[in-house]
């Protein structure tokens, strides 16, 4: 869900353990499906799925529908039992379905994270700073030590803040330039110079804070958690149609799309199983019959010989 931001993961034929299904209901969660299941996109979290293309500002002009496409409000059913009756074709033709429904979803995704990372580049830096203090307080992805080392990056941002908050203060209750001496003006520079390094170093911890992220494939996992604070107009994080909702939904159509391809080849396994067994019945009856077919031929040859002995007597 082309230029790639995130690592993508190989691609892995799934294999599912009947025991137990879960069904992901997390961003940070949808690793947790059935064991062994793999794909280009099986990491579990947004950063599994690669991006690229090109998209064009729309947010302020432009609908939902027109932003981010007519995405299902609700995902898809989980429940792997839905399954049971189908036969072999009508699985085939409801895992192509799926397949259909993942795949227009990762074109949406990459084309609303391409829009998000444009508006991001072009934030400014206290937007910036709001969204990764709520990304660090609510992503389910971040490890403890990343999570650590982000907010040590946002701490410094802080620091840098009040530093700017400080030194505005200080230069905006200055006399104006036109009626300020030549004392009060080399102050005023004096602060703006400050100003400006401080606002540098406020800046570079933010950019710093944020590849702490980026360098662990979490960007989309950064973009789905803060698209609201980036963007105002997109939709509510509970909804189907925001980057978040359709992530989740993506990997929940991977998951049925495995889960269902495994059932399938388990049935062609154990039909190709099962006729492997009648064959090898079948010839191990043939042969029984065909001793038993000597057998009697050799009873007959005996009887017939008893028969001609008694005949010379």
């Amino acid at each position: 869900m082309t230029g790639k931001i995130d690592r993508l993961p190989n691609a892995a034929r799934p294999r599912v353990e009947r025991t137990q299904v879960e069904t992901p209901t997390r961003t940070a969660a949808v690793s947790r499906v059935a064991p062994g299941v793999k794909n280009a996109f099986s990491n579990g979290t947004p950063s599994a799925i690669g991006s690229g293309g090109e998209g064009q500002h729309l947010a302020r002009t432009a609908g939902p529908d027109a932003l981010w496409g007519k995405s299902p409000e609700r995902g898809p059913n989980m429940d792997p039992h839905q399954f049971d009756k189908l036969t072999p074709a009508q699985r085939q033709e409801k895992l192509t379905e799926l397949r259909a429904h993942r795949d227009e979803l990762h074109v949406k995704i990459l084309e609303r994270v391409v829009e998000l990372d444009k508006q991001w580049q072009s934030a400014p830096t206290a937007t910036k700073e709001e969204a990764l203090k709520h990304y660090a307080e609510t992503s389910e992805a971040l490890d403890p030590q990343t999570a650590q080392e982000l907010r040590g990056m946002l701490r410094q941002a802080e620091v840098a803040q009040r530093r700017i908050d400080r030194l505005r203060t200080s230069r905006d209750g200055m006399p104006p330039a036109r009626h300020a001496t030549a004392e009060t003006r080399a102050r005023r520079a004096e602060l703006n110079k400050e100003l400006r390094a401080a606002r540098k170093e406020h800046k570079e911890a933010v950019k710093e804070a944020t590849a702490v992220v980026d360098e662990k494939g979490l960007k989309i996992d950064r973009l789905a958690v803060t698209e609201q604070v980036i963007d105002p107009s997109a939709p509510k994080a509970s909804e189907g149609t925001s980057l978040l909702g359709m992530v989740k939904n993506f990997f929940k159509f991977t998951w049925l799309s495995d889960f269902l391809f495994s059932t399938i080849i388990d049935f062609q396994d154990r039909s190709s199983e099962k006729y492997v067994h009648e064959a090898a019945r079948q010839r191990e009856a043939a042969d029984t019959a065909a001793h038993l077919q000597k057998i009697d031929h050799r009873e007959a040859i005996i009887k017939l010989a008893n028969a001609a002995e008694l005949a010379k007597r």
